[in-house]
């Protein structure tokens, strides 16, 4: 009786390029399982499960922005006009400081044009009737309070009240009066509702 014939028994070296492609193909596998994990640990890799790129990191020691600084608080309004009791009398128009001084001289003299119909009727009432002094031992003409008041552009005569009689008239004071209450200066550098005081005197 035969026995069947035993399979022939690998050469060694098969057995080598077996074992040679089985760890080739175990170290790509692993190599691969290892790139997919690093990738998944950089700061902007994809998430595989939600498929959006996380938030981009933020750079560390960047210098936070300044906080907005709160605007600038309105100008206060202009204070409210003294009481002519507190406001200085100047003696002179150069008391009135440069800025002023010379836009009030020239407004005099365009006031002292305007008061001449007031002289005019004064003498002609002088000459019709005889006059006694009104205080005994006055001297010079009388003199006024100019009460200016700033405005845009201007000066604003707002009053002429009596100082002292002197030798004059009454009738010569009540016209002069009128006439320079409301009169205007050009002053392009008065202060909108400052006051200013000064004396004037009627002289012709």
């Amino acid at each position: 009786m035969n026995r069947p014939t035993p399979p022939p028994t690998p050469h060694r070296p098969t057995r080598i390029a077996l074992w040679g492609a089985a760890a080739v193909v175990a170290g790509g596998i692993a190599a691969i399982v290892w790139l997919s994990r690093g990738e998944a640990g950089l700061p902007g890799a994809m998430d595989a499960t939600s498929g959006s790129a996380p938030a981009p990191a933020v750079a560390r020691g960047t210098a936070s922005e300044p906080p907005t600084s709160a605007p600038s608080p309105a100008p206060a309004p202009p204070a409210a006009p003294k009481e002519w009791s507190q406001v200085p009398v100047a003696a002179r128009i150069s008391d009135l400081g440069p800025p002023l001084a010379r836009d009030v001289y020239d407004g005099l003299q365009r006031a002292r044009a305007a008061l001449e119909p007031c002289f005019v009727a004064d003498e002609r009432d002088a000459a019709a009737r005889p006059r006694v002094p009104e205080e005994e031992d006055a001297w010079g003409a009388a003199i006024v309070t100019l009460q200016l008041e700033g405005r845009p552009g201007e000066l604003v005569v707002v009053n002429a009240p009596l100082q002292s009689l002197g030798t004059s008239s009454m009738l010569l004071v009540d016209c002069c009066e009128r006439v320079l209450r409301g009169f205007r200066m050009p002053a392009p550098k008065a202060v909108p509702g400052k006051r200013y005081q000064l004396q004037y005197q009627l002289t012709q």
